[in-house]
């Protein structure tokens, strides 16, 4: 296994999760939610939550940022439905990218691969889970001209639990895990002390299960779990989503992207 410093791992958990630009009422751009860029066998698309990327079943206009250019997210996304009450709610969707955003993503971003993918343990010591995106507060709306904002937030915790303890609707054991934060601050890996900001935004980033070696302060490689969907103020818990449950949207998503061309 690769080890690497904590410090080093922090500081470049950015290219691992991409920023969601949208636009507002008036046209401005903002830093809308959080992705995680996958790719199998050449082919590239995101890994989001679903009310990241849909409102009332319809696309939102969203857009990346590359390399030096934004890109519109104009192929295909498809998410599971949910009928509230009767289904798991997933709240997981995949949206496809072309062949030029791709490219331009992958010299900033890491994309995952399914030899990345792994499922969550129980509790365990050694074990943690690093939740990464870009919250609102830390992206805040500003003038274009002063570029796009894109600040992103790496949180690491050992507290995995189930979605029975936290107050959710349509979760599941078999398809979402929970994950408890209660800190407000943190130490920092370079020194000092990290203020955790309000996490309203990381919605869509990603969850990666790690080992940590903390006498040594090493990161063993990391492995993806799961997609964040909902946090909980009140019991200060994140849910996410079980990384799994895209794979059989990024079957259809290939399918589909196959009879486009």
């Amino acid at each position: 296994m690769l080890w690497i410093p904590i410090k080093l791992f922090i500081e470049t958990v950015y290219r691992r999760v991409i920023p969601l630009y949208s636009f507002d009422q008036r046209g401005r751009p903002f830093l809308a939610s959080s992705a995680v860029p996958f790719q199998d066998n050449g082919f590239f698309f995101l890994i989001t939550a679903t009310h990241c990327c849909f409102q009332n079943g319809k696309p939102l206009p969203l857009f990346v940022y590359g390399e030096n250019k934004p890109h519109a997210l104009t192929e295909c996304r498809i998410a599971w439905e949910y009928s509230p009450g009767k289904s798991p709610d997933l709240d997981i969707a995949v949206i496809a990218l072309d062949e030029n955003c791709a490219e331009d993503l992958q010299k900033r971003h890491l994309f995952c691969s399914p030899e990345d993918v792994r499922t969550t343990m129980p509790r365990t010591p050694g074990i943690h889970y690093l939740i990464a995106g870009y919250p609102a507060s830390r992206n805040r709306r500003r003038p274009p001209a002063l570029g796009l904002p894109s600040r992103a937030t790496a949180l690491i915790t050992g507290e995995i639990g189930i979605v029975d303890s936290v107050n959710g609707v349509d979760k599941t054991p078999n398809h979402h895990f929970s994950i408890e934060f209660p800190y407000e601050k943190v130490p920092a890996p370079g020194g000092g002390d990290f203020y955790v900001p309000p996490p309203y935004g990381m919605s869509g980033g990603g969850v990666w299960r790690v080992e940590i070696d903390m006498r040594e302060r090493l990161v063993g490689r990391p492995y993806l779990v799961g997609i964040g969907i909902e946090y909980h103020k009140k019991d200060k818990t994140f849910v996410a989503t079980k990384v799994q449950a895209a794979a059989p949207l990024a079957q259809d998503l290939r399918s589909f992207s196959k009879r486009k061309e």
